[in-house]
């Protein structure tokens, strides 16, 4: 597996537990406590940083994350690779991969 296809396949991965995440909290399930750093491994692979610049980058990362929780992905994950690509070039453009 390359490169971009880990990553494609960890922002998915991640997408598909926020996802999760958000629809136990609607449940009154609050499990904070089970977040999985995908999102840091992402970040880690593509070569960001810690600093100001990444942080921003990383609270975009999260908005767009947040489309996953209108996803229905009962029939289909084509939404929810459709959505991983277009973080993953989102995050190319400011990694310059």
């Amino acid at each position: 597996m390359n490169q971009k296809k880990l990553i494609l396949s960890l922002i998915k991965d991640d997408l598909v537990h926020v996802k999760l995440i958000y629809s136990f909290e609607k449940l009154g399930f609050y499990s904070d406590c089970y977040c999985l750093h995908l999102s840091s491994t992402v970040f880690e692979l593509m070569g960001f940083k810690s600093s100001k610049e990444s942080d921003e980058i990383f609270d975009r990362y999260m908005e767009l994350s947040e489309k996953a929780t209108d996803i229905d992905i009962t029939e289909s994950n084509e939404a929810m690779e459709i959505l991983a690509v277009e973080i993953y070039n989102e995050l190319s453009i400011k990694a310059s991969i």
